[in-house]
């Protein structure tokens, strides 16, 4: 799925935001949004890390 609104956005300049949610205790998580972040160049990514009670 990224790799495809990677292509739609890289080949027709439309910019798109993904919206990473990971919770805080889930490093695991947060670190693979940041990896997809450098795969994905023409996508930009929000890493939302949420801290749950």
């Amino acid at each position: 799925m990224l790799e495809m609104l990677n292509n739609h956005a890289s080949n027709y300049n439309i910019p798109i935001v993904i919206n990473w949610y990971a919770s805080a205790h889930d490093m695991d998580m947060v670190e693979d949004g940041e990896d997809f972040q450098e795969d994905f160049g023409a996508l930009s990514f929000n890493i939302l890390v949420e801290q749950l009670i």
